[in-house]
């Protein structure tokens, strides 16, 4: 059995130390110097952890910003007064009250807000309600002492293993790249309207014979048989990974999805935009196409006329997500790895309004989180009750991500459950366990005006266009 990491992970570590701690020294010192000396002892154990190849997982990291890991913040660290950052004073308290304000909104070691407005600055006769003192002349040596020992005894550590390759810190920083490059193809796509009305689809391509677009249906082969819009070409949701499904797609046309109601079009559709792909969504699928001659299974059943909020409910958490993104060493890869596990694995990206009713709503179900996808606007005039805001052109943002807790099931609402739709693909190919309401707000209540300024043309979505439809086998 092993007694301690391997020997490659313990140079990885050395060289991160090296590089922290050069990197962050001058701005270490200037913060500890307000701290209490006590705090010095808690800064060499987790150099001489980090040395000898440990990481010790820090509550908080939230003091000086994220360009380095945390070194100065422990739960039993009772105050840091002064921030280097911001001029404030007792910014890390732990979530109880004190009797001093702040400079601006903030997260204490335990990630609670703090909201005040004490501008000033931090001076050798200043203390903080919990007692803390500037550092001594001889804690400041101290702390000089445990830096220099640290980049030392990192240096010792790289000759002593001599040639040690340095390929799981190369592999480390692929995976946040490939990370990154998620969120910011997915943020590009959730930043533009990847939807197109049926009214056009038939008028431009159907009627039209536009060939600059693709009609694309990812129905399953006996829903493509029993009807599909003319002209579309099949490649069944569950199968939109492979290569030899985007062998088919090219890059020089703008591809327009088809399904039964459009929920399964917007997770394609995030998916090929990732990939680089124009795509758009033809508006609630075929059930607005021609529900009736379609064939479909899950038509749009109405309104359900439930409840809605004008309450704002805020989420205030900031919880820490992780950047593991898979075995993909590139953002293209990994979209692929995730998206081929979750649709092997028959995931289920949808939920139904009365299962959000009956047992988040109504019966209080702390299991969920309901997050609505609305615009703020549209949020303060109408929402699911109990549903935090986070519009949906933030959803792929950090910022956003870290409001969402992964021990809960996530519902998304939108307007018709298409934004969300996309929104639930991109959360699971994160690793939550997220779902697209379906037929979003419209269908749980289509009276309110939380529907925003397209309010009668969502509306007008409940009915049929009766429009041509198409029948049998798939189009190779």
């Amino acid at each position: 059995m092993s007694s301690g990491p391997p020997a490659s992970s313990r140079s990885c570590n050395s060289v991160q130390l090296m590089v922290a701690f050069m990197a962050v020294s001058f701005r270490s010192l200037l913060v500890l110097f307000y701290t209490r000396s006590s705090s010095t002892a808690l800064t060499i154990i987790y150099c001489v952890l980090r040395l000898t190849g440990f990481n010790p997982r820090i509550p908080c990291r939230q003091n000086l910003g994220q360009d380095f890991p945390a070194f100065l913040h422990w739960r039993k660290l009772k105050c840091l007064c002064h921030c280097a950052t911001t001029g404030c004073m007792e910014r890390w308290h732990h979530a109880q009250a004190t009797s001093r304000t702040y400079t601006q909104p903030h997260l204490c070691s335990r990630n609670r807000y703090h909201v005040g407005s004490l501008p000033g600055t931090f001076t050798s006769e200043t203390t903080c309600s919990r007692g803390a003192q500037p550092m001594t002349t001889h804690s400041v040596t101290i702390v000089t002492f445990a830096l220099l020992s640290a980049l030392l005894l990192g240096s010792a550590a790289l000759a002593a293993e001599g040639n040690t390759t340095l390929a799981p810190l190369q592999k480390a920083s692929g995976e946040k790249t490939a990370f990154d490059g998620m969120l910011q193809v997915s943020s590009a796509y959730f930043g533009r309207f990847p939807f197109m009305r049926a009214e056009d689809v038939f008028t431009t391509i159907v009627k039209g014979g536009d060939s600059s677009y693709l009609l694309l249906s990812v129905q399953s082969p006996d829903e493509y048989a029993r009807g599909h819009v003319p002209g579309a070409v099949n490649i069944p949701l569950m199968e939109i990974t492979e290569a030899k499904s985007l062998a088919r797609l090219p890059r020089d046309k703008k591809i327009v999805l088809t399904c039964d109601n459009g929920h399964r079009s917007m997770a394609a559709a995030l998916f090929l935009g990732q990939l680089g792909y124009e795509t758009y969504a033809m508006s609630m699928g075929l059930s607005y196409w021609n529900g009736p001659e379609s064939g479909i299974a899950s038509p749009y059943p109405g309104s359900a006329g439930y409840p809605v909020s004008m309450v704002a409910t805020d989420s205030r958490e900031s919880i820490a997500f992780s950047a593991d993104t898979g075995t993909g060493t590139s953002a293209r890869e990994t979209i692929i790895d995730r998206t081929r596990t979750i649709l092997a694995t028959d995931r289920n990206l949808f939920i139904d309004r009365s299962e959000v009713y009956d047992r988040a709503v109504k019966g209080g179900d702390r299991g969920y989180l309901l997050v609505s996808l609305q615009r703020p606007a549209d949020y303060a005039k109408g929402h699911v009750p109990g549903a935090i805001n986070i519009p949906y052109y933030d959803i792929a943002k950090a910022e956003s991500l870290r409001k969402l807790p992964r021990d809960k099931k996530i519902v998304l609402i939108c307007y018709v459950g298409h934004w969300a739709g996309s929104a639930a693909l991109f959360l699971n190919q994160l690793g939550y366990e997220a779902y697209d309401m379906r037929f979003g707000t419209l269908g749980w209540n289509d009276t309110t005006d939380g529907l925003g300024e397209a309010k009668g043309y969502l509306v007008a979505l409940e009915k049929s266009l009766n429009l041509p439809i198409e029948k049998g086998v798939p189009k190779k």
